[in-house]
């Protein structure tokens, strides 16, 4: 809620007030702070000058009283630098206004600000890493890249192909003073935990990272997986109405750092049973006792990936494969699939396939009405998080999605 000065008296009932005034008088900064809970200041640019008294005028306010928002801007074309610099909630300008509905005001778009911070040394390039091996064919690049064009984000990312993490990267890479943060993929999502000085709560649960975040001179491990993951599986579960799988189970193949996110993405989404295979058993041991305490998921080891077949009926139903093995591998084939599903006999099994080539392929033998989740569908949904973690921006999802599947065509 906005009140102009002449009605401040009407609010001592109200909450979430915005006090705005069009002069930055310290009389208007103390009542807005005695009647609202943000104040905004909005005067008209006629020079530097007033954007200069402005800047000193909001130094002061922040420097005795950092907890009071303010809102200080002015404007016409002159002021757009207050815009820039403004630091609590500025208002924004959007691409797909045209310029007879903003040149009044000359407002900014979120691109136009921080270009415009950029150039004005607020904004300090960064690098940004996937590290794993063999990923000369990764998509994490495009990905990440083009998020940071679309925001004019002075940063890059970069490939880092290593079959072995050392101490010597840690401190030549990863300590850099021009280090953003990186995607860790195979083989690296459980090692990597060794050379961090922080772990969140669910990486830590899951016993896997694929995210670094720098913070201030700290590395700290996230792991993202989980939630593309479950956000693509959640997706499609709405849409064909299994978004309630209690009664229902699902098949986790592969025992490695994907397999540990996986594990932990379908007991979020609260399946009854969940069936794992993994050609080494004594990493599926490891898997399961990595599972969260508390989960009301059953779990139960295969011997053989044949066993599900059996174990599945109309009482315990399957709905969801997912499939962490590497493409080349052929554990879960597209016979086994249709064989399995076909056992479902009014529910639409989902395959989620996590290893991806750098295509946007699919498998054409698969049964057209099993919902296909591909590699890349997870690799862009779990970006776009690590986007977010790392620049503090919410991605344009429908943007980089378009581009990139544009790309691959």
């Amino acid at each position: 809620m906005s009140f102009a000065p002449n009605k401040i008296e009407e609010m001592d009932n109200c909450n979430d007030i915005i006090l705005s005034t069009g002069t930055e008088d310290q009389k208007w900064l103390r009542k807005g702070k005695k009647y609202g809970d943000v104040v905004k200041l909005v005067s008209k640019s006629e020079s530097q000058q007033d954007n200069r008294q402005l800047a000193e005028f909001v130094e002061k306010h922040f420097s005795s009283q950092p907890t009071v928002p303010l809102i200080a801007i002015n404007i016409g074309r002159l002021g757009q630098v207050t815009r820039m610099t403004n630091r609590y909630l500025t208002p924004v300008s959007h691409s797909a206004l045209t310029v007879q509905q903003d040149v009044r005001l000359c407002q900014l778009t979120i691109q136009d600000i921080l270009h415009g911070l950029t150039l004005m040394g607020e904004i300090e390039p960064k690098k940004f890493w996937i590290i794993g091996h063999p990923i000369s064919h990764s998509l994490s690049p495009l990905i990440h890249n083009t998020n940071f064009n679309y925001f004019k984000l002075p940063h890059s990312y970069r490939i880092m192909d290593t079959k072995e993490i050392t101490l010597n990267d840690k401190h030549s890479m990863l300590k850099a003073v021009d280090f953003g943060g990186a995607s860790v993929t195979m083989p690296h999502k459980v090692s990597i935990l060794s050379f961090l000085d922080t772990v969140s709560p669910i990486a830590q649960k899951i016993g896997a990272v694929n995210t670094i975040i720098k913070i201030g001179n700290k590395l700290k491990g996230e792991n993202t997986d989980w939630l593309g993951i479950y956000h693509c599986i959640s997706r499609i579960s709405k849409k064909i109405g299994t978004s309630h799988p209690t009664g229902l189970s699902a098949l986790l193949i592969g025992a490695g750092g994907t397999a540990r996110a996986a594990m932990f993405a379908l007991q979020e989404i609260g399946f009854g049973t969940i069936f794992m295979y993994n050609r080494t058993l004594e990493k599926l041991h490891e898997l399961e006792s990595c599972c969260p305490n508390g989960s009301s998921s059953k779990t139960v080891q295969l011997k053989t990936l044949e066993e599900v077949v059996d174990l599945v009926s109309p009482q315990q139903l399957l709905c969801v494969i997912v499939d962490t093995t590497p493409l080349d591998s052929k554990v879960c084939t597209a016979g086994f699939v249709n064989k399995v599903f076909s056992k479902n006999s009014n529910i639409i099994g989902i395959l989620v396939k996590m290893g991806y080539d750098g295509s946007n392929s699919s498998d054409e033998e698969l049964n057209p009405k099993i919902s296909l989740v591909t590699g890349v569908d997870v690799l862009i949904e779990q970006a776009l998080w690590q986007a977010e973690l790392w620049t503090g921006l919410k991605p344009e999802a429908r943007y980089i999605t378009k581009f990139l599947h544009a790309s691959l065509k």
